[in-house]
């Protein structure tokens, strides 16, 4: 795995990866305000100040997104980070600018001036052209003859009409266009109406006065950015010339598209796009399809000219929408065109419409079906068949939505620490869970509801069932050796017949509790075995049977069970012998009630689910007593042998089988094994007669888990006892081991049906009947900030190594107050680092272990890992303390506190002695401690003493202690550290008067007020500092003196330690004057780190998921803990699991909350209600690859992503993190959906373009490679902006434009040249992995278009929901093979929708000045350089505010903001 490369951040809140973020974020996302532009945390704080209220959010909610935003990993849309939060975006004619793009099907003239409205707010404008659509305009009937008046600006603030007014007379129609974004587009859609206007018949004379028009450079207050209408004036004009062509007929396409993309391209600022088209036609309009063709001409100088008439075509790309699949003639031929014109994609309505109703296609042979329908052109039938509840508008709807979770049943069975459970008892309950017999705890959750969705019932050969969705993955057996298997995790769709799948080893698991014992199991197994359940005329029976010769020993043990477990009385000394039928019968009405408390009743016998769900020994017992009845023992050592068990009840025996695998007994079960049907059996005489027999199933052991059999189960039986027990001794060879596998023998589809999931931190997976499966979410990884196993945690009940407490709920401290938390494992054979601190503790951590740290000069505690804190203490001038805190603790247990006090004395000064040969315990006082006020639980001789011991030491003797204190506690409390751990489940008062003995017994005060206690162990100084400290008391452990030493009593046979206790006022000593006691004031005021070493050796690590401050105290120090919160992959660990999954969570949220808009134009506002859609797109998943797989990664791309094993691995890894990406994402925004109240999206995923929101952090934008490893990025300014002037003073260079060029046509090269009209900054920029060993082997502008092609399929399969905006670029000799793959993709239900295609020229030289340019590394060192010299601050903001006086050139960023098509405006020369 490749090392995350360290991106740090300098003078800037962007990452130094990202070198061009400071001037795409100052031009395009940061608003002014009085006191200059908006910083980055400003921008964060606006933006989601705005999501918070529109979308009601929690306060958890808003924590994850601020978290996610600042940090760079999650940013909303680009729309929403310019008027996200302000006033303007909470005006319901204005919802629609919070949003990147949108889709209108264009039938009326309406739809044009809503176009250009969304135009205006920098919403990029989808237009579906189709013929069904714009066949519904009117025909022109009028010609329009355009007259300007009055100058733009004229006419004062004050006095401005902001809607447009027209005036009527005659044939003359005068128009004040208003000044604002409604009055222009009222002026624009007036002129459209005006051409097919029935109240004039030939000429209309429009005169259009634009004196209301503010100027250009006029701030707009409540968008943000400035005017500027320098194309406003040409609008009208060119409006009317298309209008006036077409009189006499309706429009064609082509025309629609013009007067959409004039009225785009008025409001451009410069050359920048603030808006970008889509235009959808028909597949069969030729008009459409050629519009760009030939778009430059070169005139007879040679010279190349734009088609003036087509030269708006430019703000948009055009698709032909085929709703057939097309033929491979058609494909490629569609190819070859974007080949040469760059437009014509290929969009397949069929999948995008499917995708847009997938919630009438719950799985993939419903979607194909539906998918061949719609090809027949049977698509609407195919739903109104189907669905005739569904509105015919609504149908409708459906079919023109072309505009461009992985879970188990509920009656799964789970493994518990509680005991087997079914999944629909565990729902939004936490619960500890078995993972091949080792417990672990669920999140808080539970299993919780994922949705009613298709589900697959899985068989195996073996007879395990398990019903659960497609994606939910269960853990594949790809190969075995004798000695080791290899696992791969896959989805269920993907299992064929013959896959081995993995099941659960229980064997050594803990013994779960429950209901019911030994005793009551065995005698129900003998029911369910041979027995029955009978109405009398008083009440109901149980009845046993005994057969054979050991019918007297088994009744006699029946009985036996029967008197313990139901007061059972018998009348006679043996059971009742039926003579007819040679066996002994015994009733109990007690055997019947226990029956029925486990659901059992007559004509129900059968293993219900209480006893499924019962206590360990209940199983024991139960499973022993249903093979005594049912079992035997077959086979030889030729043969094998085995342990069978018989039952016409299918059902029972898989039960039995799922109960044994709980005890990690793996069995077979054999169906028919003798069919039903009639069969001669003696009748009540004895003689032949035909019965009716139901089929017999057998259930089969072998291998050695007839050994576990035999040690857990076993027979009581004595004759199958002893013939098990023969056999295994006389069993010559080993037993062949079990490899606890089960082989798959169907997979079918199910139905649809409600599903859950749950999330089990560290392993990630449960027992679901037996399989393993997997849960919904990893959490292990290896950037979590964990601690070792044996970390001591104070939680409210007690003191517990952390390791003692996986799956247990319990509360810790978490720096403010108790906090409930379930401690997990984390991670296996981890390195860990020893971070000691002055106060004599330390602690046990993984490199990335988070700590809130300070020194003495500081305002604030900063967060910094342990291996950041490492570097900073060799560099560090001032020490640095952790967050300091004091637990508040009242509760616990009462302990008497004379009783706790004199237990400290005796711990410290007690002994433990003989009298009358009974232990006895007594309290020698000798010298200072000898005083008769001390008030002891014990008697006290009253007088001073001298012993042998010590004869020149007068002493008090104290004793009487037996009746109340267990001598052999003392001498454990004396001696072991662990012992003192259960005080801490005592309340406060205890403690303390505990610690107060202790003191008096072994401590002394100090001069500065304190006190010290001595201890000759450092595990019980340290217990004793925890419990101190739950007591709110900080002290601190020294060293007095080493093991070995010469003392005045001889020589030291421990180290010998004391706690300084300077806050000592609240301990209660009698003795030690602790009165003077107070806070420290310098030396232990914090706890202050001295030294980071690491640990030799790996260990397994632990931790939890605080839920309000992601912190808790782990031994004696406040740490952080596993925080479990368009998403840029590129700044997030591939290997962090939980961060990828807070980042798509917050990404989801950000997006749904937009849901509550309630659009003012009604035909947005329907489609918002029946058909919601949002996006969560992504961008740098290239970059986040390259760091999770290497270079290997790339030199698989260098070869075209072949299917090779490797390849094949690699792809398979990729589909892994987007399908759990997709997975996030969805169940996010449904869930909330659902709690407020909202229709849950169809849509949640896309890849949206990401040119400009990429740069903040430096990623490859979306799915796409990088342009090379490193390139220079010239980006467009006006000239003299003052962000361009800003970037100069920062070092970047400037130079004119590819338009800028002098008289003979050459490009000018001085930017301050008074012919130069724009500015491109240019600035060196290196991938974050361009350094890795062998990336620079790498030539990315050779990857093949059929590698590109691989990729965004991969991406639009297994991530994307809606359609993935991609632009694969082709060489010339690539256009068929793309074209045929195309075709397939089509051909074959893969999920294509559109892509669009770009030619790439290997000779860059044609095209100067483009926005990238390929460089090597000396080129990139040397430019880089070059800026360090010309830089003259560090602070970009403070250079921009220099220049800045608040002319923003443009207002936000675009709608779409690829970096495919950034090509010279005019064609290069």
């Amino acid at each position: 795995m490749v090392r995350e490369l360290e991106r740090t951040r300098h003078h800037s809140d962007f990452p130094e990866t990202a070198p061009a973020a400071n001037p795409v974020f100052f031009r395009t996302y940061s608003r002014r305000q009085d006191d200059g532009r908006e910083t980055w945390d400003q921008v964060c704080d606006r933006t989601i100040a705005g999501l918070e209220k529109l979308g009601n959010l929690n306060s958890d909610e808003v924590a994850l997104l601020t978290q996610m935003q600042k940090q760079l990993k999650t940013l909303s849309s680009g729309r929403w980070l310019w008027v996200g939060g302000t006033d303007w975006i909470e005006r319901p004619e204005n919802f629609s600018g919070a949003y990147n793009c949108s889709s209108t099907n264009i039938h009326d003239w309406r739809a044009f001036g809503l176009l250009m409205g969304l135009a205006m707010m920098g919403c990029g404008t989808g237009a579906v052209l189709e013929p069904q659509y714009i066949n519904q305009l009117p025909k022109i009937r009028n010609r329009l003859q355009i007259t300007l008046q009055g100058e733009i600006g004229l006419t004062p603030s004050d006095r401005r009409r902001q809607e447009t007014e027209v005036t009527y007379d005659g044939s003359r129609v005068l128009m004040n266009v208003g000044d604002s974004r409604i009055g222009w587009v009222q002026s624009y859609q007036t002129l459209l109406e005006l051409s097919t206007d029935e109240r004039f018949n030939s000429t209309v004379e429009v005169v259009v006065d634009l004196c209301d028009i503010r100027p250009a450079g006029e701030p707009l207050k409540g968008f943000g950015g400035v005017a500027n209408p320098v194309k406003l004036t040409d609008l009208y004009k060119r409006v009317a010339l298309i209008l006036n062509k077409a009189n006499g007929r309706q429009l064609n396409s082509v025309e629609c598209c013009l007067l959409i993309d004039e009225a785009a391209s008025t409001i451009v600022a410069g050359n920048i796009r603030r808006s970008a088209g889509m235009r959808q036609g028909a597949s069969d309009d030729e008009l459409f399809a050629n519009a760009k063709m030939n778009l430059w001409q070169q005139d007879e100088a040679g010279n190349w000219r734009i088609d003036p008439e087509r030269d708006a075509l430019r703000m948009s790309n055009h698709t032909r929408v085929f709703h057939h699949k097309p033929t491979l003639d058609e494909c490629i031929d569609a190819v070859r065109q974007q080949y040469y014109s760059g437009e014509g994609a290929i969009q397949w309505a069929g999948e995008a419409v499917a995708r847009a109703s997938c919630d009438l296609m719950p799985d993939r042979e419903t979607k194909r079906d539906f998918l061949k329908a719609y090809n027949e052109g049977k698509g609407k039938q195919w739903i109104g068949d189907r669905y005739p509840e569904i509105s015919q508008p609504e149908l409708e709807h459906r079919l023109s939505r072309v505009g461009l979770n992985p879970c188990v049943t509920a009656d799964t069975w789970v493994h518990t620490g509680e005991g087997p459970r079914q999944v629909k008892d565990l729902i939004d309950l936490q619960h500890s869970i078995y993972v091949n017999g080792e417990l672990f705890s669920t999140t808080p959750e539970g299993f919780f509801y994922s949705g009613n969705k298709p589900v697959l019932k899985l068989e195996t050969k073996e007879g395990q069932t398990l019903r659960l969705t497609g994606n939910h993955k269960v853990l594949k057996v790809t190969a075995q050796t004798q000695k080791k298997q290899y696992t791969e995790w896959v989805t269920a769709e993907t299992l064929q017949p013959g896959d081995l799948v993995l099941l659960h080893n229980h064997r050594g698991l803990q013994p779960w509790e429950g209901k019911g014992n030994f005793e009551e199991g065995w005698l129900l197994g003998s029911l369910v075995g041979d027995g029955s359940l009978a109405q009398t005329q008083w009440n109901d029976v149980g009845i046993l049977r005994y057969w054979g010769e050991s019918q007297l020993p088994m009744s006699q043990y029946a009985v036996a069970l029967l008197e313990t477990a139901v007061e059972y009385k018998k009348r006679t000394e043996e059971a009742h012998y039926h003579s007819q039928h040679k066996h002994r019968v015994i009733g109990s009405t007690g055997l019947a009630k226990l029956a029925e408390d486990f659901e059992l009743t007559q004509g129900n016998k059968i293993v219900s689910n209480k006893i499924e769900q019962a206590s360990y020994d209940f199983y024991l017992g139960f499973l022993r007593g249903i093979f005594d009845a049912d079992g035997s023992v077959q086979g030889s050592q030729n043969k094998g042998i085995s342990v069978r068990l018989a039952q016409s009840n299918l059902s029972n025996l898989k039960a039995v089988q799922r109960m044994l695998a709980r005890l990690g007994i793996v069995s077979k079960v054999y169906q028919n094994r003798r069919h039903e049907g009639y069969r001669m059996l003696p009748d009540s005489d004895r003689n032949p007669a035909s019965y009716f027999c139901q089929a017999q199933h057998e259930l089969i052991i072998s291998n050695d888990n007839l050994s576990v059999f035999q040690q857990l189960v076993g027979f009581q039986e004595p004759t199958k006892s002893a013939k098990l027990s023969e056999s295994l001794s006389n069993y010559k060879r080993r037993l062949n081991k079990e490899r606890f596998t089960a082989t798959i023998s169907s997979v079918v589809d199910d139905g649809i049906e409600s599903v859950y999931d749950c999330i089990v931190p560290g392993p990630n997976r449960f027992d679901a009947n037996g399989i393993v499966a997997h849960n919904c979410g990893e959490i292990i990884g290896a950037d979590f900030h964990c601690v070792s196993g044996d970390t001591m945690l104070v939680t409210r009940d007690g003191m517990h190594t952390i390791r003692s407490l996986v799956g247990q709920s319990v509360e810790i401290w978490n720096g403010q107050r108790w906090s409930r938390v379930t401690p997990m494992l984390t991670g296996r054979d981890r390195q860990l680092y020893r971070v000691s601190f002055a106060d004599g503790t330390w602690l046990d951590v993984t490199e990335k272990h988070r700590f809130f740290v300070k020194d003495r000069f500081g305002k604030t505690y900063r967060e910094m890992t342990t291996a950041q804190l490492q570097d900073h203490l060799s560099t560090h001038k001032y020490a640095l303390h952790t967050e300091p805190f004091q637990i508040d603790y009242q509760e616990g247990k009462f302990v008497d506190p004379l009783w706790a006090y004199t237990l400290g004395q005796l711990v410290g000064d007690g002994s433990l002695c003989q009298s009358n040969g009974k232990p006895q315990l007594q309290l020698r006082l000798y010298g200072a401690k000898s005083y008769p006020e001390l008030a002891l639980a014990g008697r006290t001789s009253g007088k001073l003493r001298y012993y042998a011991e010590n004869p020149e030491t007068p002493c008090l003797l104290d004793t009487g202690f037996q009746g109340q204190f267990d001598p052999e506690q003392v001498r454990d409390l004396k001696a072991n550290a662990t012992a003192l751990e259960p005080l801490a489940s005592w309340n406060r008062e205890g403690i303390l008067h505990f610690i107060a003995g202790l003191i008096d017994a072994d401590g002394s005060a100090t001069s500065s007020g304190g006190v010290r206690l001595y201890l000759s162990d450092y595990n019980r100084a340290y217990r004793v500092y925890l419990l101190l400290l739950k007591c709110g008391i900080r002290s601190s452990i020294n060293l007095q003196s080493r093991a070995g030493e010469i003392t005045n009593l001889g020589i030291r046979n421990k180290d010998l330690w004391y706690l300084q206790i300077t806050d000592c006022a609240a301990i209660p000593c009698q003795r030690v004057n602790t009165s003077k006691g107070h806070h420290p004031t310098n030396k232990g005021k914090w706890q202050v780190i001295r030294e980071i070493v690491p640990i030799q050796g790996r260990q397994d690590t632990f931790c939890f998921n605080e839920p309000e401050f992601h912190k808790g105290v782990f031994g004696g120090t406040l740490t952080g803990q596993c925080n479990l919160a368009e998403i840029h992959l590129n700044q997030i660990d591939p290997e962090n699991d939980r961060e990828q999954e807070d980042a798509f969570a917050a990404g989801a949220l950000s997006v749904a909350t937009l849901l509550n808009h309630k659009f003012a134009e009604p035909r947005y506002q329907y489609s918002r209600e029946i058909d919601p859609i949002v996006g969560v797109s992504f961008t740098g998943l290239f970059d986040f690859f390259v760091h999770a797989f290497g270079v290997d990664w790339l030199r698989w791309w260098e070869q075209g992503r072949p299917a090779t094993p490797e390849g094949i691995e690699f792809k398979r890894q990729e589909e892994a993190y987007l399908t759990r990406w997709r997975t996030v994402v969805h169940e996010k925004v449904w869930d909330y959906c659902d709690r407020h109240g909202l229709r849950r999206p169809n849509r949640c995923t896309t890849v949206q373009p990401s040119g400009t929101k990429s740069l903040l952090t430096g990623a490859s934008p979306g799915w796409h490679p990088p342009k090379a490893q490193r390139f220079i990025r010239r980006i467009t300014f006006g000239k003299n902006d003052p962000v361009a002037l800003a970037c100069i003073d920062y070092g970047y260079s400037v130079i004119p434009s590819q338009s800028d060029k002098d008289e003979n046509g050459n490009l000018l090269n001085d930017p301050f040249d008074p012919r130069c009209s724009e500015w491109l900054v240019e600035i060196p920029i290196a991938v974050s992995w361009a350094d890795l060993p062998g990336a620079d082997e790498i030539d990315i502008s050779q990857f093949s278009a059929m590698a590109q092609m691989d990729f965004y399929m991969n991406v639009q399969s297994h991530y994307v929901t809606h359609n993935t905006s991609a632009t694969v670029e082709v060489r010339e000799s690539e256009i068929e093979l793309l074209g045929q793959r195309i075709y397939e993709a089509i051909q074959n239900d893969e999920g294509y929708i559109s892509a669009a295609l770009l030619a790439r020229f290997d000779d860059r030289q044609s095209f100067p000045r483009l926005p990238f340019e390929p460089i090597d590394k000396a080129e990139y060192d040397r430019l880089s350089a070059e800026v360090l010299v010309r830089r003259k601050t560090d602070d970009f903001k403070n250079a921009l505010q220099r220049y800045d006086l608040g002319e923003l050139a443009e207002a936000g960023p675009a709608g779409c903001d690829s970096d495919k098509c950034l090509l010279p405006e005019k064609n290069p020369s």
